[in-house]
């Protein structure tokens, strides 16, 4: 786009790049992953560095005990996927954890993943130490980063989330700091030391498992060490999705990602010609609702950890359901017609999840969304490590038959879908966003 029309019209500027690309929700993250870049880092360590910065910048949003799901492309290759969303602790049943108590607190926190991806990404495809690959971070977090005006809403949403440790490592004077003020945490930059000296045993079964397994066992959590020591082991590279949406392929994770929604949802739009609807006019809006509805309640339906339930992957991919699904949406839409309805907005989503994407020279890309759940995850911060827990349990339900019923060792359907797109079987953009359920 050239800049003289996005001036014009009030848009950005295309961002252009040589070398390679990082993006992120907040500047100091972006810068992060570029310094690597700089460095001579590929896109994996770019984004690590990346991912645990923005963790600081935005504690709100994501850190190293909250969960993920990533996506990687590597030259002239098919995509792989990552799943690191949190596993249920082997003390959690529905009576263990009730719904009272799934939202925030002690009982909401789901055996972290993050920080074992980060990890197994670098040693995987990256060309840094962890160590490295922190050193943004551990500066941010010592060094202290200035409020902003997002940040400050954000605060002001969530604050009363907080245990009494994370009032302590956040706010000031129990109120969330003015916009421009610094909120250092020294705590976590201490925190993010030991690891890079000591790999990420010390979070799963070292000095700092220790101390969040007493802190919660104290608060009356359910992760014990040994739902923390089995965790990293767990990881396992997979094979994505993929559906073709005019000529593009749309690779995705798999579950328990509910990524296959959106592949469900543009088999539905398929269907339609929406370049010659009105763009974002009533009708637009109205097939996009309709395709979205519509495979929201299939994820809904029988979209759970693969280890735990059978999801009938190719049944809600295939032709069939495809038709199915047009046939109920012709049926709503033509309801809506008469009854001259629109879609009706819904509310937005509660802060916690971000996405973050990179890419290098050689073609190398990555994307991760990552999150602690709600804003300030379970709310609770470990004392003295400046370390967020997720409140990723509160996904799970209570229902008999459920397919994300509450069960020890089993991760949940989760709104974390980054995607990857190919045209004519090559490498073409990254997609993702934060997300939520109705997403």
């Amino acid at each position: 786009m050239h800049e003289t029309y996005a001036n014009r019209f009030g848009l950005r500027p295309l961002a252009l790049g040589r070398r390679g690309m990082v993006a992120t929700a907040n500047p100091l993250a972006t810068q992060a992953g570029l310094r690597i870049l700089a460095r001579g880092g590929n896109a994996v360590d770019a984004i690590v560095a990346a991912a645990a910065a923005i963790g600081v910048v935005e504690p709100y949003m994501s850190g190293m005990a909250g969960c993920g799901v990533l996506m990687l492309t590597r030259p002239g290759r098919s995509p792989q996927a990552l799943s690191f969303l949190g596993r249920a602790p082997e003390g959690a049943n529905p009576q263990a954890v009730p719904w009272s108590a799934r939202d925030q607190g002690p009982r909401s926190v789901a055996v972290p993943g993050n920080l074992a991806a980060w990890a197994r990404l670098l040693a995987d495809h990256g060309t840094v130490s962890l160590g490295d690959a922190l050193e943004p971070a551990i500066e941010l977090a010592a060094g202290g980063v200035p409020m902003t005006v997002f940040d400050r809403q954000m605060f002001d949403e969530h604050h009363a989330r907080l245990n009494p440790e994370g009032t302590r490592v956040y706010l000031h004077d129990g109120r969330p700091p003015a916009v421009g003020a610094r909120v250092v945490q020294p705590d976590l930059a201490a925190s993010f030391r030991k690891i890079a000296r000591d790999g990420v045993a010390t979070f799963y079964e070292g000095e700092l498992a220790k101390t969040i397994v007493r802190d919660l066992a104290a608060l009356g959590g359910l992760v014990t060490a040994p739902d923390l020591r089995a965790y990293p082991a767990t990881l396992e590279w997979s094979e994505p999705l993929v559906a073709r949406y005019r000529g593009v392929q749309v690779y995705a994770p798999p579950p328990p990602s509910s990524a296959i929604q959106i592949l469900e949802t543009l088999n539905g739009m398929a269907g339609w010609d929406l370049p010659g609807l009105p763009h974002l006019g009533p009708d637009h809006l109205a097939v996009i609702a309709e395709a979205s509805r519509a495979a929201r309640m299939d994820t809904e339906r029988f979209v759970g950890d693969p280890a735990f339930v059978a999801v009938p992957v190719e049944r809600l991919l295939g032709s069939g359901r495809t038709d199915e699904l047009r046939t109920e949406m012709r049926a709503r839409l033509g309801r809506r017609a008469a009854a001259g309805a629109g879609p009706r907005p819904s509310p937005a989503p509660a802060a916690g999840t971000t996405h973050l994407a990179a890419c290098d020279a050689t073609g190398l890309a990555v994307n991760i969304t990552q999150s602690l759940g709600g804003g300030f995850g379970s709310g609770v911060v470990v004392r003295g490590t400046g370390i967020a827990l997720n409140n990723a349990l509160h996904w799970t339900s209570d229902r008999a038959g459920h397919p994300n019923v509450v069960q020890a060792g089993k991760r949940h359907e989760w709104p974390v879908a980054p995607l990857h797109l190919f045209r004519d079987d090559a490498f073409w953009a990254t997609v993702g966003t934060r997300g939520a359920t109705a997403s």
